[in-house]
């Protein structure tokens, strides 16, 4: 366990080395200027605290992505092209337990780190309410698939410059595709094939919620549901098909 421990405190140093956290927990906090600021153009109402949240909109996220990003292309996967995971697996640590490691570091930490300042933010602004919370559990969901999408592509391309570009595109074309076929079906009150495609971008069915009337609320509470637990389901998925491909690599 000491052993473990030691190699797990190398893997965070290699990471969150100063002055990583000092610049990503400051940009975290001024982040949140976006949501009173949709508040207020929303006078207020539900909608405009959900679309404060909007990844791109919301700086925080974009900060917790844009750091997990870093972390599993430049770092781990920068040691899996280069063969320095090699001098990791000599020491007393299984690849599965460095895989865990790495992403403990490269993934929970990130979205650990915002959850807990989004928490606090909205505690001290007396807007912790169910719509906040939720939007939290929509975003830690799509995190997860995504981080996941990232991780799969950096092993399989072992590319620095080809996994940004893979990862940025593929996830541009589940989140943008998928919002355009949720608003057409939204669009046309056609809700029964939603939940198929929910996952891609539930987002656009939380604002829905939130402007609709409320004889929608059912289906769209449940595709909204179904959406984020597919997300979390896929973002596992894919941690199991890195670990087993990892755990064959050669290195």
């Amino acid at each position: 366990m000491s052993s473990t421990l030691k190699v797990f405190r190398v893997v965070l140093k290699e990471r969150y080395k100063s002055p990583t956290l000092e610049l990503i927990v400051p940009a975290m906090i001024a982040g949140n200027v976006m949501i009173p600021a949709f508040l207020i153009r929303g006078g207020f109402q539900p909608y405009g605290l959900v679309l404060s949240f909007i990844p791109m909109i919301n700086v925080s996220e974009t900060a917790a992505i844009a750091l997990a990003l870093r972390n599993v292309i430049f770092v781990t996967g920068e040691h899996v092209y280069q063969g320095f995971v090699s001098s990791y697996l000599t020491m007393p640590v299984s690849r599965t337990s460095f895989f865990l490691m790495a992403l403990a570091s490269d993934v929970v930490i990130p979205l650990f780190v915002f959850l807990a300042i989004e928490t606090v933010y909205l505690d001290l602004a007396g807007i912790l309410n169910p719509y906040s919370s939720s939007m939290l559990i929509i975003f830690s969901a799509g995190y997860l698939f995504s981080t996941g999408v990232i991780y799969l592509t950096t092993f399989l391309l072992k590319s620095p410059g080809a996994s940004v570009l893979t990862s940025i595109f593929l996830l541009s074309a589940i989140f943008v595709g998928g919002g355009v076929g949720e608003f057409g079906l939204l669009i046309s009150k056609n809700l029964n094939f939603l939940p198929l495609i929910s996952w891609t971008n539930p987002y656009v069915i939380a604002v829905a919620e939130t402007l609709l009337p409320s004889r929608y609320f059912g289906a769209l509470a449940n595709a909204l549901t179904l959406g984020v637990l597919t997300d979390l389901i896929l973002g596992a998925l894919l941690y199991v098909i890195t670990l087993l491909y990892f755990r064959r690599m050669d290195l």
